[in-house]
């Protein structure tokens, strides 16, 4: 599969389309909403998610702008989280 896409035209995802290009709000609430419900029902924590859904959120709301800070900010939160399973 990733040969296939690999030579694809396409190099953002629809996503990244969305809120920079058309700049309109994203799937990601019926993407990720139902993995974080899941996680919930099922007693997994899923905060690196969440986490994700909110900062897009943000960005959709003209709260958050792009840049590589948001990766890092994702990546602290990932690492705080799973600390927190070290306790």
């Amino acid at each position: 599969m990733a040969d296939h896409y690999r030579h694809s035209a396409k190099t953002r995802s629809g996503i990244w389309r969305d809120l920079a290009v058309r700049k309109r709000k994203t799937e990601t609430s019926p993407l990720l909403g139902p993995v974080i419900v899941a996680g919930q029902r099922h007693g997994v924590a899923t905060p690196t998610v969440a986490r994700l859904a909110a900062m897009i959120g943000e960005m959709e709301d003209g709260q958050r702008g792009f840049g590589q800070d948001n990766l890092a900010e994702l990546a602290r939160s990932r690492f705080l989280s799973s600390m927190r399973f070290l306790r």
